[in-house]
């Protein structure tokens, strides 16, 4: 900051040869300028007016001569100058010289540089009293330099600083890459301005966490600004997600019932800010479920897979057949074995009813079977059933005597000759096939042999002889 100065004499400014044509000066004539530093230039503030001061000298035979000069110099704010008002000067002899004060008037406006005037002729004039021997010499043209300074005020206040990251936090207040601070500062208009190299340098944040930062700078005037504290937060981090089934699949690895798989996150810093939700799975083979988490500042986590999920909610099928077809009369006159078949399309059958044997005589023999997958469902049953089976054979009686099975009786039947003799079969079950009645044959006299033969509707034969 330039200090307010009194301007006064210090450096020459030569002017001669401005003499108006017919005069003559015996010898020459020099007007200089007193400054106050050690520069040949006039400073002044804008819309100061200043004094400093001309000096004429004779140099040469001048013995008697007045020198009119301008003494008001005048720089409008587009730089013009001009001059005014004037005084005169009597050189009395060789070597004299004078002091003329003059003064500077600056526009306001005019700004700070360097404005340069050149006298001439116009400006000074000279009259020669004593004009024995007189000439006139142009030496050079003169010239003074007027330096416009920037209008000092008194400057208190300290600068501006503002803190500014280089991109705006997410809408949480995150970020989830470094962040580059940069700092601006901002004297107050008509302040004496920022110092340079004072400002804070940029900083790079790139460590996770929440950093508070400030910075300064400094005006010329040595008032020394601080920003407000700004805070970065930064999570670069990822979140972590497990995924898990509501539960644990039996001990073939299969659900017999829908899965619901849920995920879970955890974020140390900015915390989750969502997380895939709750996937409910339906029949099906080697199913997964993905999900992903993302926290607060942006981050999103690597995928978690759920997989080797195996359901199936459907029951097997299962079937059963005798070992063989009824007779033409439906009947069977032995065993049945009743065997199974399942299938399951899906997890497989696991397990199904083994063969069954029906050996009772009945009319409605049957047998059931189920059968169970690998995930645990149970098919609805199957019954084979209406199967008829009679193993017994039919009876035959003659007379009053039953021959059954073996044909064994207690006695031999006696007849007289002619005399009516029957006999006559039954079957309690699957019913005669055969003939259910006879005559016997008593017309001689005698010892005779008679087969006889049943069978029944399932097969059965009895015969006796």
């Amino acid at each position: 900051v330039l200090s307010k100065k009194t301007l006064s004499a210090v450096t020459a400014l030569a002017i001669s040869g401005l003499v108006p044509a017919g005069f003559a000066l015996a010898g020459e004539l020099d007007i200089t300028s007193e400054l106050v530093a050690s520069s040949s230039n006039v400073y002044v503030e804008q819309g100061a007016t200043q004094s400093f001061n001309l000096i004429v000298k004779s140099d040469g035979n001048v013995t008697n001569a007045n020198v009119t000069l301008p003494t008001k110099f005048t720089i409008a704010e587009n730089g013009n100058i001009t001059t005014s008002n004037s005084d005169t000067v009597n050189l009395a002899g060789k070597d004299d010289s004078e002091i003329v004060p003059v003064t500077i008037q600056v526009d306001s406006n005019l700004q700070p540089g360097t404005y340069s005037y050149t006298f001439n002729s116009a400006d000074v004039s000279f009259t020669n009293i004593n004009t024995t021997g007189a000439k006139l010499e142009n030496k050079s043209v003169d010239t003074i330099t007027f330096v416009v300074t920037k209008k000092q005020v008194l400057d208190t206040a300290a600068p501006v600083v503002t803190a500014i990251p280089d991109r705006a936090a997410n809408t949480t207040g995150w970020y989830n890459q470094n962040v580059n601070v940069n700092f601006l500062a901002v004297d107050e208009e008509g302040g004496s301005g920022i110092l340079p190299g004072s400002v804070s340098a940029p900083v790079t944040f790139s460590t996770d966490g929440t950093h508070t930062i400030t910075g300064t700078a400094s005006d010329i005037a040595g008032n020394i600004g601080t920003s407000s504290p700004i805070t970065i937060k930064l999570d670069k981090t990822i979140p972590t997600i497990s995924g898990n089934p509501d539960r644990q699949a039996n001990s073939f690895g299969w659900y017999k019932d829908d899965v619901t798989v849920s995920f879970d996150a955890d974020d140390a810093l900015s915390g989750v800010a969502s997380v895939t939700g709750n996937q409910t799975l339906g029949e099906g083979a080697n199913q997964s479920v993905t999900g992903t988490a993302t926290d607060y500042a942006g981050n999103t986590s690597a995928p978690a897979t759920v997989s080797g999920i195996n359901i199936d909610k459907t029951a097997p099928i299962i079937s059963g057949s005798p070992d063989r077809e009824a007779n033409l009369n439906g009947w069977y006159n032995d065993d049945v074995v009743v065997t199974f078949t399942a299938k399951d399309n899906l997890s497989g059958v696991a397990s199904f009813t083994q063969p069954v044997t029906l050996s009772e005589d009945g009319l409605n023999n049957y047998a059931t079977g189920t059968a169970t997958d690998y995930a645990g469902n149970t098919s609805t049953p199957a019954t084979v059933s209406g199967l008829k089976i009679d193993k017994t054979k039919p009876v035959i009686t003659i007379g009053g005597l039953t021959l059954e099975n073996d044909g064994v009786v207690s006695s031999i039947g006696t007849f007289t000759l002619n005399q009516l003799a029957t006999w006559s079969a039954s079957d309690t079950l699957s019913g005669l096939a055969t003939e259910d009645s006879g005559i016997l044959n008593t017309a001689t006299v005698g010892l005779h042999t008679k087969t006889l033969t049943a069978t029944d509707k399932a097969g059965n034969t009895f015969e006796k002889t």
